[in-house]
């Protein structure tokens, strides 16, 4: 948590290009552990590895989300409701 706190405290130094972009890296990041989470959740072989990795893959999501949500006021509004839309769906899994 204070990594992420940090980088949401430094979110305003950083170049316009990082800043301007960031929200749809959350997205597509967001998107694409969700994939990988239904995948492990609903393939053939459902083993504790599996389980463990998807309960991981969570997490990450929910560290995106903390951290667009320390941001949410510098990123563009229809990015962020756009994340919140994914991170819900990432928990339905």
């Amino acid at each position: 948590m204070p990594y992420i706190r940090s980088a949401a405290q430094a979110f305003s130094s950083f170049p316009e290009i990082i800043s301007r972009n960031v929200g749809h890296v959350i997205m597509w990041s967001i998107a694409c552990i969700g994939q990988e989470r239904h995948r492990q959740v609903s393939g053939p072989y459902e083993t504790d590895m599996h389980h463990g990795f998807a309960e991981q893959l969570l997490s990450m999501a929910k560290d995106l989300m903390v951290f667009s949500g320390m941001v949410k006021y510098k990123l563009p509004p229809k990015v962020y409701e756009a994340l919140a839309r994914a991170g819900a769906d990432i928990g339905a899994y």
